[in-house]
């Protein structure tokens, strides 16, 4: 085996890896740090396991919502703590509870993020809150199919294209498998983000690394509670370069998850656009609203078994997807985009983000200077 799939198109899900009876598939980085599989074609059989589990060239099959919910948890301190209505973590905290296992993304020290196991509500808060990079799911596939042939049930929470990969692994094992996708953006890579941060503080003092706060977003760098950076997201280029599609990976900018059209059985995401005209939420919702498309019938019973841990309505879909172009669209490349590679290569993420946003940066600090 030579190739897995187009390399622009992978998604450096590691199913191929994960799948190889071989264990002759390693993902390794490309110069700005996105993984991609690399064969060891010494050891490679041609067995073609790797190909046929690809969700790049056997996309599972995706689902319309049999319904939409707006919804917020009712437990205060994970509302409050939660970068949307905490319906994921209540979710994981359900699962937990409840003797199931839950992987997740979390954001571990030196500013890796790492989807990790948790089986005990102690460990729910690892997993909470955004993070603007893509998650190293090193061996969570396995350790995934592990728990599924022990009999546990799974709670999966993560990127659609992670999910697809991760249902074309597990396939006919995967009955007390739960999955729920993210709406996502789009994913630089966690080398952006570590080099960036070796570019504005002295990352041995870095603890804590988020993107999202209640009172909007901001780029927040903390070392023992104490905030030693903090900017908004159009005044971090970090950010900017997220919000803007200069620094996704290549395959974010031709998403076939994208649409309203689900991988997951749950999708969770923030409800913009909620329409008060067509009937407000019956509570304050000043700390955000979940959006929660309900897209299998195990997503719906796993939501009526959750029905007394939220607050929630249901609404139409299309409100939601009128809201959120991530369920219409990939986001759009930025036209720097291969200039900004190349600066990278010389520069560094700062200076070459800096270089390639200056018409986003200009705007944004008119707007400053004019308080809007």
């Amino acid at each position: 085996m030579q190739r897995i799939c187009e390399n622009e198109k992978c998604t450096g899900c590691t199913a191929c890896k994960s799948i190889c009876p071989k264990k002759c598939i390693r993902m390794e980085p490309d110069a700005y740090g996105f993984f991609h599989p690399e064969i060891n074609v010494k050891e490679c059989v041609d067995c073609g396991l790797c190909a046929k589990t690809c969700p790049v060239n056997n996309q599972p099959e995706l689902k319309e919502p049999i319904k939409t919910l707006a919804a917020i948890n009712k437990n205060q301190h994970d509302y409050e703590t939660a970068t949307s209505g905490g319906i994921a973590t209540m979710m994981t905290r359900f699962f937990v509870e409840n003797g199931g296992v839950v992987y997740g993304a979390a954001m571990l020290p030196e500013c890796h993020v790492r989807h990790i196991r948790i089986d005990s509500a102690k460990d729910v808060d690892k997993i909470k809150g955004s993070k603007y990079v893509q998650s190293d799911l090193e061996n969570t596939f396995t350790s995934v199919r592990e728990d599924l042939r022990a009999g546990r049930q799974v709670l999966f929470i993560g990127t659609p294209c992670q999910a697809a990969g991760l249902r074309k692994f597990v396939g006919r094992e995967g009955s007390n498998l739960y999955v729920c996708d993210i709406v996502c953006h789009g994913v630089p890579s966690e080398e952006y983000l570590r080099q960036y941060l070796t570019e504005i503080v002295d990352v041995p003092e870095v603890e804590s690394v988020s993107f999202r706060e209640k009172e909007g977003y901001y780029l927040t760098i903390k070392n023992e509670q104490r905030i030693i950076y903090r900017k908004r997201n159009y005044q971090d280029v970090f950010c900017l370069g997220f919000l803007k599609g200069l620094s996704n990976r290549e395959s974010c900018y031709t998403c076939q998850y994208a649409t309203s059209k689900r991988v997951g059985d749950l999708t969770f995401g923030d409800f913009w656009g909620f329409d008060r005209t067509k009937g407000d939420f019956p509570a304050k919702t000043s700390h955000g609203l979940s959006c929660v498309l309900v897209n299998t019938k195990k997503g719906e019973e796993i939501m009526n078994a959750c029905a007394d841990k939220m607050l929630f309505m249901e609404r139409e879909t299309s409100e939601a997807v009128a809201g959120n172009k991530q369920l219409r669209n990939p986001s759009r490349k930025h036209k720097n985009y291969v200039r900004f590679q190349k600066l990278y290569l010389k520069y560094g993420f700062k200076k070459a983000a800096e270089k390639t946003l200056v018409k986003e940066r200009m705007i944004y600090g008119l707007l400053d200077l004019m308080g809007r």
